[in-house]
């Protein structure tokens, strides 16, 4: 494999053509795919055999552009014989799996929706390949809850199976909602930046590789596919310190009410505890500590005016503990409380 840097800056001094240059506009102007993608749990189905393991897969993928595009998907299974058989295989330097790739065209403006079986199930993966989507693929396992669904089907979706309930309001950290507040600067997450100026991708530290996550004092970006997102799966995070709020979510709610607020943690917190300022329009600031789980938490509920209500994460907390911040949502319950 060759480093494309090296090959870049081998390619300019030759050639005085800058790849970082060109490739960014490349695809803007020849266009590319970008997808919405709605991944289920992959459920055990029961067999009359209890040692049978049978999995259930579901997903859909909806090509949210004006260019068609190819979507692949890869299933694993075990080798007859099963995780023994897997073992010597391994020894033996031989493959280790069952390996089954499928590719489906996705025409632009449509979706498609699966649902199918699997024997001896491994492992699953989905690629986007060439799209807007980042990452571009998602490896999923089986849960070991068990499926009450059986049913197998490929069928046509629209886009309004990708959207959230119509009283729930999500601002993820890379919608303009979201603002970052550097210690010297004022940093807008846009969303697709990465594909509007040349080099931009830079801002993931793990765009190129798997690099690991450790904090500093300043904001930085990293993909994940356990992340909330549309197109870009991504949370940020800096290093614990002394506890100004420098990351906000704010979201613009249509009506008055009652709205339960929740935070959305990915796992890399290592469970310690994150502060939070909640903010509703026309009410009392609240501060809430939440022990992160890798999850949807809630931070209460609060009487929300129509306009601008925001959450602030606090960079409060322990030396080199990790702070992250991914997407924040508000979800109506109904009329304001007297």
């Amino acid at each position: 494999m060759v480093d494309f840097e090296q090959l870049n800056e081998e390619f300019k001094a030759v050639f005085q053509v800058d790849w970082n240059m060109i490739l960014p506009s490349w695809y803007m102007n020849n266009k590319i795919p970008t997808y919405l993608l709605k991944i289920a749990e992959i459920l055990r189905v029961k067999t009359e055999n209890s040692k049978d393991y049978r999995c259930r897969i579901e997903f859909a993928v909806f090509n949210d552009s004006d260019v068609d595009g190819v979507v692949n998907f890869r299933t694993s299974t075990y080798l007859p014989g099963g995780w023994p058989e897997m073992q010597r295989a391994h020894k033996e330097k031989r493959r280790e799996s069952i390996v089954k790739y499928h590719a489906f065209k996705i025409e632009a403006g449509t979706g498609k929706r699966f649902a199918f079986e699997v024997n001896e199930f491994l492992d699953f993966m989905i690629n986007t390949n060439i799209a807007g989507n980042l990452p571009n693929s998602f490896l999923c396992r089986a849960t070991g809850v068990f499926a009450s669904d059986t049913t197998q089907y490929m069928e046509e979706v629209s886009r309004d199976y990708f959207l959230s309930d119509t009283n729930e309001f999500i601002v993820d950290n890379t919608d303009p909602g979201c603002k970052i507040t550097q210690p010297s600067t004022l940093l807008k997450l846009v969303k697709n930046e990465h594909l509007k100026s040349p080099k931009s991708w830079i801002r993931f530290i793990n765009f190129k590789e798997e690099n690991a996550i450790f904090p500093t004092f300043q904001w930085k970006e990293y993909i994940d596919q356990n992340c909330q997102g549309t197109t870009i799966r991504s949370f940020v995070f800096t290093r614990g310190k002394s506890g100004d709020y420098r990351l906000t979510w704010e979201a613009d709610l249509p009506k008055e009410g009652v709205y339960e607020a929740f935070v959305y943690i990915p796992s890399y917190s290592l469970n310690m505890m994150q502060k939070y300022k909640i903010s509703p329009l026309g009410g009392e600031e609240k501060v809430v500590y939440v022990d992160t789980r890798g999850e949807w938490c809630s931070l209460g509920v609060y009487n929300c005016l129509p306009g601008v209500n925001k959450i602030s994460l606090s960079d409060e907390g322990e030396e080199n503990q990790i702070i992250v911040g991914d997407a924040i949502k508000w979800v109506y319950q109904g009329k304001a409380m007297e």
